[in-house]
């Protein structure tokens, strides 16, 4: 028996069960995250540096929409996914104790 695992399961909003492809897409961002993870570690990037990366991974995306596989297509979609999941971890997990853009740039012009 599957154990139960809150929001892939229903939603919290409509509490309308989760439909298999949606859990099936979800558990393969969260695989991609755990690839990405075992080969980088976490990611203590700044945010210029995670929009490069994401806006290279769409990048990748509009390249599959050229004519290759659905498979590839997919597999360029999850990255896009697992990337931007990660760019949530990295606020959650550091945004919160670093200053705001404002407050670094005010920062600076005062030690000016």
């Amino acid at each position: 028996m599957r154990t139960r695992i809150p929001y892939l399961d229903e939603s919290p909003t409509s509490g309308h069960p989760r439909t298999a492809v949606q859990r099936t897409a979800v558990m393969d961002v969260l695989f991609e995250r755990d690839r990405q993870m075992a080969k980088w570690g976490i990611q203590t990037h700044s945010m210029y540096k995670w929009l490069a990366i994401l806006t290279e991974e769409v990048g990748e995306f509009a390249e599959a929409t050229l004519g290759t596989s659905r498979d590839a297509l997919r597999g360029e979609a999850i990255q896009v996914a697992a990337v931007a999941l990660a760019i949530v971890e990295f606020i959650d997990r550091y945004a919160a104790t670093e200053p705001r853009s404002e407050e670094r740039r005010v920062g600076k012009e005062c030690r000016s």
